[in-house]
């Protein structure tokens, strides 16, 4: 129920619902050519009209383990 809100609820403007698909799309792109990265919080993230803004970020960091080959444990 909150595509509403995006969509210019009660007279608010409407924002641009790419920008956070594409926010997504760039966090998963780091985190998966990072393996180092354990936890990543993203808080406020807040759509405008013409983007997105993330208020604050945090991201931990561990060692990656190796990769396992195919047929080992």
């Amino acid at each position: 129920m909150t595509f509403p809100l995006l969509d210019g609820y009660r007279g608010a403007p409407k924002v641009d619902v790419a920008a956070p698909v594409q926010l997504l799309l760039r966090v998963s792109q780091l985190a998966e050519g990072n393996p180092e990265i354990a936890e990543m919080d993203l808080n406020a993230v807040i759509v405008h009209a013409n983007g997105v803004a993330v208020v604050d970020s945090r991201v931990r960091l561990q060692t990656a383990l190796p990769e396992k080959l195919p047929g080992t444990r």
